[in-house]
């Protein structure tokens, strides 16, 4: 039995994961995951971007043309509830007009909302062209999601850090029986990409390397998982 996931931030707390203390895992689930950049105009980043394959995740309030790179939408909703301020639908529905080849959107959401939350998303399908992801958070379960999840393109692993991180695997699993993706947002540390990784979550996103104008934490991920491709595997009968 796996040992379990130790965190210390909370919802609203700031950070992306920062703090995780989790052992190696052994061996992972799938190939590397993609990685998703919040928006930055230096070319630093920008030169990043490139070199690692990542994509952009872009909000109402942080977007930029993005040419050749490929890209997804958040709606916005956790930037508000941090800032305290009142989120706006008619900044979310005019990003998607302005950015209509996303990978996804996710379907608008309430913080640590539950069923609250799921009510809201289900209010979107249909009026936002697909792929819609369903933004999963703190109070929702795999049971009720399910009834739902056929009416969205993949899930989006939203919610407090340690619900995040300690129920990741669950929703990627129901995202991959349902034949669907499964993202994780907010995950800015190597240690937090692996967990994702061997989680068998598809892809990710992270504002770390732009704030910091430092992708270490990208270029500890991949190594770990060249690391781990040189290692000796063996199935016994």
């Amino acid at each position: 039995m796996e040992n379990p996931v130790v965190v210390d931030m909370f919802c609203g707390a700031g950070g992306e994961g920062q703090g995780i203390k989790q052992p190696a895992p052994k061996f992972g689930r799938g190939g590397s995951l993609k990685i998703y950049l919040g928006v930055a105009g230096s070319s630093k980043v920008q030169a990043f971007v490139r070199e690692h394959d990542l994509g952009w995740l872009m909000t109402p309030t942080n977007s930029r043309d993005p040419k050749e790179i490929q890209y997804c939408l958040d709606n916005g909703a956790f930037v508000d509830w941090k800032n305290g301020t009142e989120w706006n639908e008619r900044k979310f529905l005019s990003l998607i007009k302005r950015y209509p080849d996303y990978d996804f959107a996710v379907a608008p959401d309430i913080v640590c909302g539950g069923g609250q939350s799921l009510m809201r998303s289900l209010e979107y399908v249909g009026k936002i062209p697909g792929p819609l992801y369903l933004a999963v958070q703190d109070g929702m379960d795999a049971a009720t999601v399910t009834e739902y999840i056929d009416r969205f393109d993949g899930l989006f692993v939203g919610g407090s850090i340690p619900w995040k991180f300690n129920t990741a695997r669950m929703w990627a699993d129901l995202a991959h029986l349902h034949r669907k993706k499964c993202h994780a947002g907010r995950v800015g540390t190597w240690e937090g990409f692996i967990h994702m990784h061997f989680c068998g979550v598809d892809s990710v996103d992270t504002t770390t390397p732009a704030r910091h104008q430092d992708d270490s934490q990208i270029r500890k991920y991949l190594e770990h998982l060249k690391y781990q491709s040189l290692l000796p595997f063996e199935v016994s009968a």
